[in-house]
């Protein structure tokens, strides 16, 4: 049994009787979360059952059922595997499926290469702007199971913005957006008006000398950026508010006392959400300096070998295994690990013979967009967050609310520092830039024929001798790497 929970709502299904592994599928209108009226779909496939023909046809079924759901860009898609399907129990459907997937900002060649030692989760859509979420445990080592936020798109379509097996979400921050809008307590008579004015002027200096009125709240969205711990420090001091015009001390006092809370707040939320920005300052340069040394590495594991050494061995394909590896680090084996071996055998059939390497121009020119696109979305996300202080600090709730838990909330609180994320950003860089440019390196070999008659990864590559010599004449070179 498995069930897929979309905010509140909860979908449940079971797999047929006779089934011991399978996937299920759900599918929502993207705009509303609801099921769509004539093609939704809520039903768990029993894609393995110890019997070929049943396997064959349950398959089948759910390929177009999946190929029907990425002809309508209106849906929103989940898949979540039952048990760990695949392996012995795939048929030629199976590459129906992955296709399908495909179709809905899945990765094919993941699908195919489900091998019953684990799960696979999707959420995506053929309609979907941002990438699919998307996890297997035969790569990542750890539950198939997604976890994120749906956003909207600019289509105003939900999509899933972030998805992961096994970072946690604070969705405390998006149910505060969302929540009704609550006003600042108002400075209803004239004399707490004139003093609002009197401290926004001359003590908090947010106003200009020669004004008559302040409006101090509609400053802290419009002048976010002042300095906000140093207009606390002002308010901070009783001694600031004497008798003036239209106003007494006492009155002064309760409206100081009010604005001050609020400044105190207002910093708070500052602070947390500067804090949130500081990792992309620090992603971004180890991005772009991990971009340049992975175009460095795939740039001499594709190159031509020289003409004199057209005749390679397996060891001289494994290098280049070793090199893409080591080269990666630990942090993002479970990708690196997975295409290196794809990379070698792209480097070994590559032209030789001095024939120009028509490959290494073209992963140079992703690499260049890669860059622009690193810079332009870490600027764009580092954007979105004043954007969310803006909205927070509006508005008297979520003001209030949002500041009484970011020091307190272990949801909210942030880890003492930040390189732990960077870490993780920079990882998260790495297996982007992996999984855009393998697509590039990939054309160069044409594998047939394809899963799951075919080699599933590179693991099922199966290599031949020509040599005459008693014994086997097979072996999988590849066979143990992870």
């Amino acid at each position: 049994q498995n069930t897929i929970a979309v905010g509140q709502a909860r979908y449940t299904q079971s797999l047929p009787a006779g089934s011991t592994a399978g996937f299920q599928v759900l599918s929502l209108n993207a705009t509303t979360l609801q099921p769509a009226p004539g093609i939704a779909v809520d039903e768990a496939f029993g894609t393995s059952t110890g019997n070929p023909a049943a396997n064959l046809a349950a398959q089948q079924r759910m390929a177009s059922a999946l190929k029907v759901l990425a002809a309508d860009p209106s849906l929103l898609v989940f898949v979540q595997s039952i048990g760990s399907p695949g392996g012995s129990d795939r048929t030629p459907a199976w590459a129906q499926i992955a296709a399908a997937a495909a179709g809905l900002g899945g990765t094919a060649g993941i699908v195919s290469a489900l091998d019953a030692a684990g799960g696979y989760a999707l959420a995506g859509g053929s309609g979907i702007t941002l990438p699919a979420g998307e996890t297997s445990q035969q790569l990542s080592g750890q539950p198939a199971r997604l976890e994120g936020i749906l956003a909207r798109g600019l289509g105003s379509q939900f999509q899933p913005l972030f998805a992961d097996p096994s970072s946690p979400v604070n969705d405390g921050l998006i149910q505060l957006a969302y929540q009704a809008p609550r006003p600042f307590p108002p400075f209803s008579t004239l004399a707490e008006q004139a003093a609002e004015a009197y401290l926004g002027i001359h003590v908090m200096k947010i106003c200009p000398a020669a004004a008559t009125s302040c409006d101090v709240r509609a400053k802290y969205y419009q002048n976010y950026r002042a300095a906000w711990p140093a207009i606390q420090a002002d308010l901070a001091d009783p001694q600031r508010c004497p008798d003036g015009p239209g106003f007494t001390r006492a009155v002064c006092q309760l409206v100081r006392a009010q604005l001050y809370r609020e400044v105190s707040d207002l910093n708070r939320v500052r602070n947390y959400l500067t804090e949130l920005q500081r990792p992309f300052g620090e992603a971004k340069e180890e991005a772009l300096v991990s971009l340049t040394k992975i175009d460095d590495a795939i740039q001499k594991a594709v190159a031509p070998p020289p003409a004199s050494n057209t005749v390679s061995q397996v060891f001289q394909i494994l290098s280049y295994i070793a090199k893409l590896g080591s080269f990666a680090g630990p942090e993002v084996a479970p990708v690196a690990s997975g295409i290196s071996a794809v990379f070698g055998l792209v480097a070994y059939f590559t032209h030789a013979d001095g024939e120009p390497n028509l490959l290494g121009p073209k992963v140079t020119a992703k690499v260049k967009e890669l860059g622009d696109l690193v810079r332009a979305r870490y600027r764009a996300a580092s954007s979105q967050i004043d954007t969310i202080g803006l909205i927070v600090v509006s508005d008297y709730g979520k003001l209030t609310d949002m500041a009484a838990r970011v020091d307190s909330d272990p949801a909210w609180i942030l880890p003492p520092s930040i390189f732990p994320a960077v870490d993780e950003m920079s990882t998260a860089a790495k297996q982007w830039f992996y999984q855009t440019l393998l697509p590039v390196v990939y054309f160069a070999v044409q594998v047939n024929p394809a899963p799951p008659s075919g080699p599933a990864s590179a693991r099922d590559y199966t290599c031949f001798s020509s040599l005459k010599k008693p014994g086997t004449r097979t072996s999988r070179p590849f066979g143990n790497e992870p």
